[in-house]
């Protein structure tokens, strides 16, 4: 989707919550988009990653365009939440996220 501007909204420690809103970067007929991350303690040394992505379409395009943007919802969070746990477990980022970032750069 190329470059995007996050704007954090909610930010909590006692709950390991961050929640955080897309106002740049989305295709046009993304009206409004929110993703919330928060850590629940499974047992021990287990935590439990919950992500909700939360999309607003709006327009013609965005009703025909649904069906395609849930699946590129699914794959991006599958991707973002592969790369969370390959840095948690390894303390950097995955070969992939660094090809990623590179191909950003450019």
């Amino acid at each position: 989707m190329g470059k995007t501007r996050e704007k954090l909204i909610k930010y909590s420690d006692t709950e390991h919550l961050l929640s955080y809103t897309v106002p740049e970067g989305m295709p046009s007929m993304v009206k409004y988009a929110t993703n919330t991350w928060q850590l629940t303690s499974i047992g021990y040394d287990k935590t439990k990653l919950n992500m909700e992505m939360n999309v607003t379409l709006g327009g013609i395009m965005g009703f025909m365009m649904a069906p395609m943007m849930k699946m590129m919802m699914g794959k991006m969070a599958k991707i973002t939440t592969d790369d969370f746990k390959y840095y948690v477990e390894n303390g950097r980022p995955s070969e992939a996220k660094l090809k990623a970032t590179r191909k950003l750069k450019k």
